[in-house]
């Protein structure tokens, strides 16, 4: 049986971010968004309907704000239109 493509849900499922993770670290401290924003753009690549994030997005219960502002740097606004592969990255320094 033929399955037609427009009736499938395509869904990406990551796990277990850590966004955070060695914060105060100079070398390893951007390693969790850098894994972050290859899953956006592996995402956007992949045309998905749903991106579930599911574990631990963030390292600590209450993220700094670096953190929680590189998070919304990466994430996309107004559709997956806003994150793309080939940009450069939105990493907070």
């Amino acid at each position: 049986m033929a399955v037609d493509s427009a009736s499938l849900l395509r869904v990406l499922i990551a796990t277990d971010n850590h966004l955070g993770v060695h914060e105060e670290d100079p070398i390893r401290r951007d390693d969790a968004f850098v894994a972050f924003e290859e899953i956006l753009a592996h995402a956007v690549r992949l045309k998905v309907d749903a991106l579930l994030l599911g574990g631990d997005i963030f390292h600590e219960n209450k993220p700094s704000r670096r953190v929680l502002r590189c998070c919304l740097c990466a994430a996309p606004r107004g559709g997956a239109a806003a994150v793309r592969p080939e940009k450069e990255s939105t990493l907070c320094h």
